[in-house]
């Protein structure tokens, strides 16, 4: 009931400041009741803070992904739960009905071909951004690394098709790592030359689109990081009001996580 009561009284820009605990509790906590308060505070949160709790869908999928496959039973069944409304945040109507199926394959590995093979007959035409990636890559990382030659193609095609559709390097940036190394094993090792030529297209619009130089993947900048408005925010104060920056260490934090939200939230209706 607390942690209900506090996701309930939060103010939404302050999501930022309340996940990484949560985040870290769903990963690391000893005792599953613990894991389960965290995942009802994220449910609680997408009630009352739906924009917001938006821009940090990239961030809960991975963690939420971990706990289905936890071990324990009542864990597995509320973090599938807790996906399903995380993934209703994601605004995208190419991949919305295959959203369920998406899911299903966190759950279930071996649903992948089927699902590569309904999202290859899809045609993208919406713009693409971090919490569809976040919800696809991995999906199309597994799909890369399928045995069957034609999982793989599709897996390439999808790839090529999405990114052509992302307008900000920085968006698909944390994506990369995962995604080039299969795209350049396939290149290098699949004997079909149809396949071969579908991935060499992939890795070339992932490269351009990915402001890759040389191979190298450019860093991701995040100009909304606590870590960062923080840094800006003790410039500004310290001047005046160092004593105090000192003593209410986690009260400027908290500052720095509102602005950080509110950051991420221009730099989306800037890009748009």
């Amino acid at each position: 009931a607390a942690v209900l009561a506090i996701a309930g009284a939060i103010n939404g820009n302050a999501c930022k400041a309340a996940l990484p605990a949560i985040m870290e509790s769903i990963r690391t906590a000893q005792k599953w009741p613990e894991k389960m308060a965290a995942l009802d505070f994220i449910d609680a949160l997408i009630k009352t803070a739906p924009a917001q709790l938006a821009f940090r869908v990239p961030d809960l999928i991975p963690v939420v992904s971990e706990a289905m496959w936890d071990t324990k039973k009542e864990v597995k069944e509320r973090a599938y739960k807790t996906m399903e409304q995380i993934c209703q945040l994601i605004v995208n109507r190419d991949i919305e009905r295959f959203i369920p199926e998406l899911i299903k394959c966190i759950a279930k590995p071996e649903n992948v071909p089927e699902t590569v093979h309904l999202l290859g007959a899809t045609t993208f035409v919406t713009e693409v951004q971090e919490p569809t990636l976040a919800l696809m890559v991995p999906l199309l990382d597994r799909g890369l690394a399928e045995r069957e030659t034609a999982i793989k193609r599709k897996s390439a095609v999808i790839v090529d098709n999405m990114c052509k559709l992302v307008d900000d390097p920085n968006i698909v940036a944390p994506f990369l790592p995962k995604m080039m190394p299969g795209l350049q094993k396939n290149y290098d090792n699949l004997a079909d030359p149809e396949a071969r030529e579908k991935t060499k297209q992939a890795l070339d619009t992932i490269t351009r689109v990915g402001n890759v130089v040389d191979g190298k993947i450019p860093e991701v900048r995040n100009d909304g990081d606590i870590s960062v408005v923080l840094g800006k925010l003790k410039e500004i104060l310290s001047s005046k009001y160092a004593t105090y920056l000192e003593k209410m260490g986690p009260v400027a934090e908290y500052i720095a996580a509102m602005a950080g939200q509110l950051i991420d939230e221009k730099e989306s209706e800037n890009a748009v």
